[in-house]
């Protein structure tokens, strides 16, 4: 089962429309279709996808860290390298080119 699914669960055992949970937790009714079809693209990045799951777990009465966990099990992939990552926090200079 995935995240949007089980969201999209919950929200009808609590017995809310997509326009009820919406309106409880001001979060757009297409982004909710789009996070309950597993689109977490139009959130805005991951961060602000954490802080819309966290609000509506809160409201469906669920504990955030299960949705949160599963969130991070399913859209969180590194497509960098480590050298990469190191050169953008600044933990390692950019290799020169020879």
């Amino acid at each position: 089962m995935t995240l949007g699914s089980m969201i999209s669960k919950a929200r009808i055992d609590a017995r809310l429309s997509i326009e009820d949970l919406s309106a409880s937790t001001n979060i757009r009714p297409q982004l909710l279709r789009d996070i309950e079809s597993n689109n977490f693209l139009t959130c805005g990045g991951d961060t602000y996808a954490r802080g819309h799951i966290r609000n509506i777990a809160q409201r469906l009465g669920v504990d955030p860290q299960i949705f949160l966990t599963i969130f991070e099990d399913e859209q969180m992939h590194v497509d960098r390298s480590m050298q990469d990552m190191l050169v953008e926090t600044n933990a390692m200079r950019q290799p020169e080119e020879v």
